[in-house]
């Protein structure tokens, strides 16, 4: 077994499909992107099932599809291979190019805007949570202080009333 088992070139891959080389030379630079290849020693060689996706371009064909119309049912049908089509980018001149560039940039202005509002709402709420931390670390000071007035108050009545019961006994 070599590396390259199953693995064909042009000329036997249109021989299993049974269609001319010249058609299936036209249909592999045509499709290209729904073709795995691999380059040995300078060939091209065509993945055991090339044939079957020939054929079923060809059927295509045969049924009056469009280029168009089999590039969109192979990319429905052939999710398996990456479409390298090699799309031209659309060619708009001057004015025509003013009204898409200008809701880019709206759009763009609406974004940053949100997002300077989202980090100041943000910030708000980091100094809110920092505010609530620190009342809350003061009503416990508060809490713990009027405890310990409490028994601070306890044990003065205590001592004066220990004072005045012995007091009022040495006037006895």
């Amino acid at each position: 077994m070599t590396e390259n088992d199953g693995w064909k070139s042009l000329p036997q891959v249109a021989k299993m499909a049974g269609i001319p080389e010249s058609t299936v030379r036209r249909y592999v630079d045509t499709f290209k992107g729904f073709l795995k290849t691999r380059k040995v020693d300078n060939v091209i060689l065509y993945h055991p099932e090339t044939h079957e996706i020939l054929q079923e371009i060809a059927g295509r064909y045969r049924q009056k599809l469009t280029t168009e119309q089999i590039f969109t049912e192979l990319r429905v049908f052939r999710d398996d291979v990456i479409d390298m089509e090699a799309r031209p980018l659309p060619q708009r001149t001057g004015g025509e190019m003013v009204l898409p560039l200008q809701q880019i940039a709206q759009t763009l202005s609406v974004i940053a805007i949100q997002r300077e509002e989202t980090l100041a709402l943000i910030e708000k709420q980091r100094r809110q949570a920092e505010m609530i931390e620190r009342l809350e670390k003061r009503i416990s000071e508060l809490e713990a202080r009027g405890r310990r007035d409490d028994v601070l108050q306890g044990v003065l009545s205590w001592w004066k009333g220990l004072w005045k019961g012995e007091t009022n006994d040495h006037k006895a």
